[in-house]
């Protein structure tokens, strides 16, 4: 492997193409898979490539990736500087040529041309779409509580198409996501209370490594209020916000994820309040 000065390293990467070009020029390669998982990295940065060149832009950006250690790639939807990669086929073959995967890509109009974009998902080969953001309305970096639940319901409904036809739909915390409500809250808090919990746990199940547990609290009915009385105004928020989720439907859940219940007890406080406490593995086999 050539000799590189940290300088020289500094001066030629100055941007995200230019740094992956002068690398692969000079034979330097990432440490492979330091966590036993696969080096991935974005299209985007690498986009004016793409979008001067097409498909030949695509195929010469995976080489140089591949060349340096890279094995994954999160790809853009057909849409901007990516708007010649139409044909997921064609796409397919540039990345198995170059021995790279594309579990998933940033998609954009999902609301009004998912189907194509799913057909364009499968053809690739991903199991993911993520979104930048969902995109809910914003004025100045601040939202309402009503922006949150309709946009909540408009991706719970587009997770479910996309889940139905084998795709795991997620968003970035960009922009809407970073938003507060104009009452000051933040809003993502807000997204985990309304977004559909059975989108969340296949994610949490393929995180867990074996032998790894995965812990959950849960409050139960009954008590004297579901938040106590407290001095930090965050969680004085979540009153008449907080929806309690029953332990059996969460176990029915877990199941259907294929994690099992390892141990769980219910713990009593003071005021009638009572929680449940569980810890769930990955199922053997």
């Amino acid at each position: 492997m050539a000799r590189v000065s940290r300088r020289e390293f500094l001066q030629y990467g100055a941007g995200a193409s230019a740094t992956l070009a002068f690398m692969a020029a000079n034979g330097i390669r990432l440490s492979a898979s330091p966590l036993g998982l696969p080096i991935g990295s974005q299209a985007w940065p690498h986009r004016a490539r793409i979008g001067t060149n097409g498909y030949a832009g695509l195929a010469s950006l995976l080489k140089d990736m591949k060349a340096i250690g890279i094995e994954s790639i999160e790809l853009i939807s057909p849409s901007g500087e990516f708007s010649t990669l139409t044909d997921g086929k064609q796409v397919r073959k540039i990345l198995d040529d170059n021995g790279m995967k594309s579990p998933s890509a940033h998609f954009r109009g999902v609301r009004t041309n998912l189907p194509t974009l799913i057909q364009w998902a499968h053809d690739i080969g991903m199991t993911h779409m993520s979104m930048a953001s969902m995109g809910g309305q914003t004025v100045n970096g601040v939202t309402t509580l009503e922006t949150v639940k309709k946009t909540c319901d408009e991706y719970n409904k587009l997770g479910a198409i996309a889940k139905k036809e084998g795709l795991q739909m997620m968003t970035h915390n960009e922009g809407f996501e970073n938003s507060r409500l104009d009452d000051g809250r933040l809003t993502y808090p807000l997204l985990l209370e309304y977004l559909d919990p059975t989108a969340v746990l296949p994610r949490v199940a393929g995180w867990l490594a074996p032998g790894g547990v995965f812990s959950v609290v849960l409050q139960r009915p009954g008590g004297d209020a579901r938040i106590s009385a407290t001095g930090f105004a965050s969680l004085q928020t979540l009153t008449g916000l907080m929806r309690l989720v029953d332990p059996d439907d969460l176990r029915g859940l877990a199941t259907r994820v294929g994690l099992v219940e390892l141990a769980s007890r219910d713990v009593p406080l003071a005021r009638g309040k009572s929680f449940w406490a569980a810890t769930f593995g990955r199922a053997a086999g």
